[in-house]
Order: structure tokens, then sequence, then C-alpha cells
């Protein structure tokens, strides 16, 4: 069985934020828990992720850079309610080095690890409080999708998968009996390793069937029987499960992917089917409603058909903490409204209830003088039409829509701050949304809401065409500076936006 050694945890890319603080706190009732150490040889960087943290607590951190002195040595406080896995990680930028050990943490722990000169993982020592928790560092095996990108039906996936769980179920057999952990060790670990198969499969099945989707549809049936067969081995809703990784991710897999899914099921042949069981209303009694919000309302209902008890609270919060960072923002008050009354004790109510305040109140602006509706649709066939239409002026041009998470995260972030700087020095904002001609009440309630000032088309199909062929846009958002002389070029800041990158290219459309 081949292990991945250098692989980084599973665990610790799904919220990601690095914290440049020595002592944390998780809750009122947490104790403390130290790590300290010595690196041999200082390597460029290290952090400990506890994957379980960000929804276990106030704080929106999981991973936590380690400081390290010039002589290697590292001394690391959290505050932690409860034990949980957590990953001590470290690399070496030049020499492609990048090592994960598993760590079992637990309120009270002073634990002391040694990394020698070769900073091999097998090298690894960890002595101190609760050791027996503590040695399995690199011995369990995790996925390395690489070779398998691509595959078009399921077999060597789902084999080298199942390869994988049985080998980790064996490694940890033998650990039990060779270190007797704790309890809270076992039963951690052991539901964590049951879900290991059914999440990675079905997080790699459904990114890799955005690689080949003619292929992916071909072979639906076969990607679906391996799919079933291993989530028939767990339960999709299990309280008991909720200190395992693997199951929270499963969880967050579950929302995302199976609302893709009924996407797909509410604009084919089993559309009716759909909106009977989902919304008990036939096509045209909700359609208009799930044009509007094809993704707040669907995720509650994916919620409350799939879990409860702290399973569905935990889900919760991975559905409002997603849609805020995708600043889609459709009926989360009412949503968030109906979680207070099934969840009233929630922790996750202080967490999240200050940023739904200010989207009630962003949803009471409205429509200003400041912002000029353009006759659309018809007004606008071609991008020359447009450029004619600005002749004279600098214009930044924001290709977005009201379906788009980046282009609306985008706005969020960068439309105040650059409507703020060039303010009386000429640059005009033409915001032009596209594949929005449905959705055009939806459309003004969003200008609103971000009190986007400036000029709006709701552009045709064959508009959008055209703007994308000429400047050879890629994909939404895609920012234009069109300059007074009616020449123009993409955006130079990338995605996510360079901001300062921006000015300056508009700066230099300015002068010209």
């Amino acid at each position: 069985m081949k292990h991945y050694k250098t692989q980084i945890s599973l665990f610790s890319g799904l919220f990601y934020v690095v914290l440049f603080s020595f002592t944390l706190s998780f809750s009122a009732f947490a104790q403390k828990a130290t790590i300290k150490g010595i690196f041999e040889k200082v390597p460029d960087g290290a952090y400990l992720s506890f994957p379980n943290k960000y929804f276990d607590s106030k704080d929106d951190d999981s991973d936590f850079l380690i400081p390290i002195d010039s002589k290697g040595n590292f001394d690391f406080t959290i505050y932690i309610s409860h034990p949980q896995i957590a990953s001590f990680v470290y690399y070496v930028k030049n020499n492609a080095v990048f090592v994960s050990c598993d760590l079992f943490v637990s309120p009270g722990d002073d634990l002391r690890i040694t990394i020698d000169s070769s900073l091999k993982a097998e090298n690894v020592k960890v002595t101190g409080l609760n050791v027996e928790n503590n040695q399995l560092l690199n011995s369990i095996s995790h996925f390395d999708d690489e070779k398998f990108i691509g595959d078009t039906i399921p077999d060597r996936v789902y084999k080298e998968i199942q390869g994988i769980a049985l080998h980790n179920k064996n490694v940890l057999d033998k650990y039990i009996k060779a270190h007797h952990p704790s309890k809270e060790f076992t039963k951690t670990w052991q539901i964590n390793l049951e879900y290991l198969a059914p999440e990675v499969f079905y997080a790699f099945e459904q990114n890799n069937k955005f690689r080949n989707q003619k292929a992916y549809a071909r072979n639906l049936n076969k990607w679906k029987q391996c799919r079933e067969e291993l989530f028939s081995k767990i339960k999709i809703n299990n309280d008991d499960a909720m200190n395992a990784p693997y199951y929270r991710r499963f969880v967050y897999d579950i929302l995302g992917r199976k609302k893709e899914e009924l996407w797909q099921e509410a604009s084919g042949a089993n559309q009716e089917a759909f909106y009977k069981e989902w919304y008990n209303a036939s096509v045209e009694e909700v359609g208009k409603l799930f044009i509007a919000d094809n993704t707040n309302i669907l995720t509650e209902k994916i919620i409350q058909k799939y879990y409860t008890g702290k399973s569905a609270e935990y889900a919760y919060a991975v559905f409002f903490k997603q849609s805020l960072d995708d600043e889609n923002n459709k009926n989360l008050p009412q949503i968030f409204e109906n979680f207070k009354s099934w969840f009233p004790n929630s922790d996750y109510i202080e967490q999240f209830e200050p940023m739904i305040s200010k989207i009630i109140e962003s949803n009471k602006k409205t429509l200003n003088d400041k912002m000029f509706f353009v006759d659309n649709e018809n007004k606008f066939k071609s991008f020359d039409e447009v450029i004619h239409q600005f002749k004279g002026k600098t214009v930044l041009i924001d290709m977005w829509g009201t379906w788009c998470a980046p282009c609306r995260k985008e706005i969020n972030e960068h439309s105040k701050a650059l409507h703020d700087y060039f303010r009386d020095k000429g640059v005009e904002f033409l915001y032009v949304a596209n594949h929005d001609s449905h959705n055009s009440e939806n459309w003004k309630k969003l200008i609103a809401y971000e009190s986007l000032e400036g000029f709006h088309i709701l552009a045709s199909e064959a508009l959008t065409k055209d703007i994308m062929a000429k400047t050879k846009g890629q994909g939404f958002p895609t920012y234009i500076v069109l300059s007074k002389d009616g020449s123009y070029e993409l955006s130079k800041a990338g995605y996510p936006m360079k901001r300062e990158v921006l000015i300056k290219q508009l700066e230099v459309a300015i002068a010209k």
C-alpha cells in the first residue's frame, strides 16, 4: 500500500484561515492544550490544523501558524473543549517538502514534538501527556487523485479508495492493540475512517465529472452504483460522527453536490417530479420562485430532508458560511429565522446574526438617481454600439450576473472602493448583467442592495456573446477598461482582483 506521507492532510483545506496569534479559545468551557517542540532544521513554515474548530467556536479559523524561532523552537497553546483530530504540518518550499502528521489533541495535553534534521515524516517523534493518542502521525494513507483525473468510469478510483480504506482500518486496529489509546481516540478515529471511502469517492466523482461531462453522463449509472454501495455502509445523518472530520466534509459535500444534481433534474425530463418532490407544487406554481432563488431555499430543503439534531445544526452553519462568503443573500434572513426557531440555543446564532442583520438593512435600500438604466436588451446588439454610447469617456465595464457568486463577491469587496477612489476623476462605471434577461426584478434589487451607482445594461445573449468574443473574456466576472478613444483591453488585475493593479490600469487609460 502506498503511503502519501508528504501529502497535506485531507482535513486542513476546507475553511483555511491563518491566524498570527499564539493562544486561541474554543469556548467558555475550553481547557488549555500545549504543543511545543523543536525542528533540528528550521523549515519555511509550519501550522496546526483543527478541522472541527471553525464551527465549534465563535472564531472563524481552523488553521494556525506555528511561530518558530531561529533555533527551531516552537511553543503553541490552544484552548479546546473536547478531544479531536488535528494535523501538524510543515514545509520547505525549494525542496518540495510537505509533511502532514495526524495528532489527537485533548484538553490538558502537553505534547513535545521533535523533528530531526532530515525533516522526514517517519522521523517525527511525539512525547508528553497522552502520548498514547499521538503515535499515528503519518501512518494513515490519503487518496492522491492525480493519476485518476479524467477517468470516465469509476473502476480504478473505486478500487484504489477501497484499498486505502481497508489499509487504514488495519493500521488503526494494530495501533489500538499496540498503544492502548483513550476511548475517545478509538471512537473518533474508527468513525472517521468509516466515512473516508464514501466522502473521498463522492468528492472525486463530483469534481471529476466536469472534466469530461459527456462521458460522465454516459457512464452515470456506473458512478451511481459505486457511490450508492459506499453510502449504504454509513449513515448520512449521524450525530455520533460529529467529531470526525471526514463526516463533516461529507455533510459539506452533500449540501453542495446534491444541489447540483437537483439543478439538473429541474431543467431536464424529470422537472415535474422534481417540483412535486421538493416543493410539493407544479412547475407553474413554483417556477418563478425557483428562478429567483435556486440555491438558498433548495439548500434548506436538502438540510431538512437529510439531517436532524446536531448534524442539521452543523449543516445550517456550513450553509450560512458558504452563502455569506458567496454574497448569495437571497431569502437568507427568513432561513436564519427558521434556524433560530429550530435551534434557539445554538451558539451559531451569535456567530451569524450580525451578518444577517446587515443583510436585512441592505435589503431596505432602493434605487437612486445615480443608477442609470440604459434601454436594455433591444437597444444594444453589439459591443461596437456600447462603445459608441460611451465615446470620449473612460469606462470600467463589469461583465457580471446575479447568478454569479464570484461576481457578487468581487462587487461587494471592490465596487465601493473603486467608486470612492475615482470620484470626480473622470471614470464611468458600466455594469453589464449577463444571462439575466429572465431575472430583471432580482437584477434591480441586487443593484440597489449593492448600491451600484453607474450605468446598467441587461444584456441580450447576442450582446454577451459579442462582447466576450471581441474582448476574449474567459468567464464571469470579466472587467474591461474602455478608453476615451474607443480602444479597450481586459483588466490585468486577475481573479481574485488585485485592486491596485486595476487602479493603475484605469489611471493610464484616463491619461490617454
